[in-house]
């Protein structure tokens, strides 16, 4: 006599408690990164930080590379670092503001990202993402050029376009409100004009 297989149990409730902690533990890194750029991520802190217990951080993020990967999609997201548009230079540029007005709202967690080793070890994640999709919307401005110009282009244009310079504009430069956005697009358009001219 054979027995029947055994149906996998599927437990709604379950699922939404383990989709509801899995929330917190990100939740709880960001605000650790947030409220304390220099303190160490790692499980022991999380579950400190989500008052939960060091086993269920280890289960649903075995590694520490697993859990800044899954902070790090969470905070692209939010703020759109690797979101930068694809078709065209012009459509980068209408996006800068876009872009600042994020990194405005979610100010104290930028500033830990490009102040803490923490955020610069989860930023690196998506440094190939934002090339290719500079490359990408650049492509008919920089058909002309050598390869190390279009490189020193989609360069600068990263910089331009990045946190960091989010930043020195809008905290060491004493720039306020939409002037970071306004001095970043006016950058861009005079160096694409550049461009066009050689």
């Amino acid at each position: 006599m054979s027995q029947k297989p055994k149906r996998a149990y599927s437990s709604p409730l379950r699922e939404q408690q383990t989709a509801a902690t899995h929330g917190r533990i990100i939740g709880a890194a960001i605000a650790v990164l947030a409220d304390h750029p220099g303190a160490e991520i790692s499980h022991e802190t999380i579950a400190r930080a989500a008052g939960i217990a060091v086993r269920t951080v280890y289960r649903h993020f075995p590694t520490r590379a697993d859990l800044l990967d899954e902070v790090w999609e969470e905070l692209d997201e939010r703020l759109g670092l690797s979101s930068l548009p694809t078709t065209s230079s012009a459509a980068i540029i209408d996006f800068v503001p876009q872009l600042f007005n994020r990194l405005d709202a979610n100010a104290a967690i930028v500033n830990a990202i490009i102040t803490s080793s923490t955020g610069h070890e989860m930023s690196r994640r998506t440094g190939a993402r934002r090339v290719q999709a500079i490359r990408q919307a650049l492509a008919h401005e920089t058909n002309h050029l050598g390869q190390a110009e279009r490189d020193r282009l989609i360069g600068l244009v990263r910089v331009l376009t990045s946190p960091m310079t989010w930043h020195i504009l809008s905290q060491k430069a004493d720039m306020s409100n939409d002037e970071p956005a306004l001095a970043v697009t006016w950058a861009l358009r005079q160096l694409l004009l550049a461009t066009e001219r050689r």
